[in-house]
């Protein structure tokens, strides 16, 4: 993970998922997500790994709308997603 990090300038102390592929065409690449991208918060619950991002998610269904807390490069910002299936 230190790797990671280094390469998407993030402090070690950062936690969360990387976004290692946006699919073209879909609610993710509209709002802006990009690659690289590190969700760190889903409706204001904390992101530290993968199992998180899972439970959290696993809760979601179509037509709900997810607020993310994403940083990019060590810009922190919110962005609203609208889930499809």
């Amino acid at each position: 993970m230190r790797d990671i990090a280094k390469q998407l300038d993030l402090s070690r102390n950062e936690k969360g998922v990387v976004i290692v592929r946006v699919q073209p065409y879909t609610a993710a690449e509209d709002v802006g997500l990009k690659k690289g991208d590190v969700i760190q918060e889903i409706n204001k619950k904390k992101v530290r790994d993968l199992y998180d991002f899972n439970r959290i998610t696993s809760s979601l269904r179509e037509g709900d709308t997810a607020l993310l807390f994403v940083n990019r490069g060590g810009n922190k910002f919110y962005i609203t997603l609208k889930i499809y299936s």
